[in-house]
This record gives structure tokens, C-alpha cells and sequence, in this order.
């Protein structure tokens, strides 16, 4: 039977359907072991994952394999097989980017390095200050890149960290921005979101 181009091209599409969680529709039976206080379900898996996330980045950072991560994710933040792999990747893709950015960064250093001393030669006020700065600035970062790490990452944001530090922000907010945030991927040969079952809190 031959198909017709129209049908090839049906077949051929992806569809993404946007869902909602109701925590407080649903039955809000919560896990003693891993939710805290009054928390609903969604905001346990939102603060396990992301936990898991940070720490997955760091034993990236530390060389720890797919396998480890994926295993010891599990069993210390009791998410099941999908998310803590999930978390993993996340935590790859954000070491990944922050590769990517020191790399800029370098480069980008180095032009304002050679602007700023260009200035400096006409004895522009200040400029001195601002050349010993980039100078500084660009040691660190070709130090980075030499034994193959990244500058610190903040979790929640490092400006906001900054407020906090300095009072112009509750700790809260920050706590907040660092654990919000769930991600979960579709499976075309599972039929979908293996995540759509939430066994731990007894959800359709």
C-alpha cells in the first residue's frame, strides 16, 4: 500500500502537551520520611530534585560516572530512576554551559584587556585601576581553563546570593529561587512521560 505524502507528514510530528499539577486537588498523601512540614507533593519533588541536581553536578565535577549518579540519586534523595537521571542531566548540560562560558569569558577579558590599555596610554583617569583588575580577572580565568575547572557555581543565582549577603534580601527568597524547579523528559518509546504515575504520594 502506498501512503500518501500527507499521512508520512502526520506521522512524522511531535506533540507536546502542557500538564498541571492540583496538589491540592489531588490526595495529598505525603511521604514522612522525605516531605518537611506542611509542604505539598509537588513542592517535595520540586526541592528533592533540584538537591539532587546540585549534587549530581558536583560528583560530575568529581569524574563520578552516569551509573554512579543515576544509582546513589535514588537511593539519597529517594526519586526513582527517570528523575534522579534527569537531575543528572541537567546538572551535565549547566557544567557543559559553564564550560562554554569561560571559554567567552576568556576571550571576551582579553578584548576589554587590550581596550583598556590602549586608553591607558592616553592617561585616561582611572584606567590604571581598571587594567590591574582585567589583568587579575584574566589570570584566573586561563588558571580555570588550565586544570580544566569552572568558577563556582550558586545555586538560586549568584546575584541574589549577593543581596542576601548583603542584607537586601531574604535567605528565604534565595532558598526558594535554588528549589523550584522540576524537569522531566518524554519517551516516545514509553508512550510518553514515564513520570506520569507519582506512586510516592498515591497520585493518578
Amino acid at each position: 500500500m502506498i501512503r500518501n505524502a500527507r499521512e508520512t507528514r502526520e506521522e512524522q510530528i511531535s506533540i507536546t502537551v502542557c500538564g498541571e499539577f492540583f496538589p491540592e486537588i489531588y490526595p495529598a498523601h505525603r511521604s514522612s520520611k522525605w516531605s518537611r512540614g506542611e509542604e505539598d507533593p509537588l513542592t517535595t519533588e520540586m526541592r528533592l530534585f533540584c538537591a539532587c541536581m546540585r549534587w549530581a553536578f558536583n560528583r560530575l565535577l568529581e569524574g563520578a560516572s552516569r551509573h554512579e549518579i543515576k544509582k546513589s540519586g535514588q537511593e539519597l534523595f529517594g526519586l526513582n530512576s527517570r528523575y534522579a537521571d534527569d537531575a543528572r542531566l541537567k546538572a551535565q548540560a549547566l557544567l557543559d554551559s559553564q564550560t562554554e562560558l569561560l571559554k567567552l569569558e576568556n576571550e571576551e577579558t582579553e578584548k576589554k584587556l587590550g581596550r583598556a590599555r590602549k586608553k591607558l596610554s592616553l592617561t585616561v583617569k582611572g584606567r590604571n585601576k581598571r587594567v590591574v583588575s582585567l589583568v587579575k580577572r584574566l589570570a584566573e580565568l586561563k588558571d580555570y581553563r588550565e586544570k580544566g575547572t569552572i568558577p563556582e557555581v550558586v545555586f538560586g543565582g549568584r546575584r541574589l546570593w549577593e543581596k542576601v549577603c548583603q542584607g537586601r534580601a531574604a535567605r528565604e527568597k534565595w532558598r526558594h529561587a535554588r528549589r523550584n524547579r522540576l524537569y522531566s523528559r518524554g519517551d516516545e518509546s514509553k508512550g510518553g512521560n514515564p513520570n506520569r504515575n507519582w506512586c510516592r504520594y498515591g497520585w493518578p
